[in-house]
């Protein structure tokens, strides 16, 4: 997970941080990474999607709250 927190946003880091582990990844003989990202999360999306990365699929999140909880 990257988390950067409101003050540092917008400078890089994450994208820093992003190719520093796919540098590991890829130096440890990994040949395929996959990740999952918010949909609503565009900024992190875009970070995704301009490194290369393709959206190959969705997962849906559902959730119920019960009377009285």
């Amino acid at each position: 997970m990257i988390g950067i927190t409101p003050e540092y946003r917008g400078k890089g880091i994450s994208r820093h941080i992003l190719q520093a582990g796919m540098e590991h990844l890829l130096q440890s003989g990994s040949k395929e990474i996959g990740l999952e990202v918010d949909g609503d999360n565009d900024p992190a999306v875009r970070l995704y999607t301009s490194t290369g990365f393709k959206i190959t699929g969705q997962r849906h999140w559902f959730e119920r709250v019960f009377p009285g909880t």
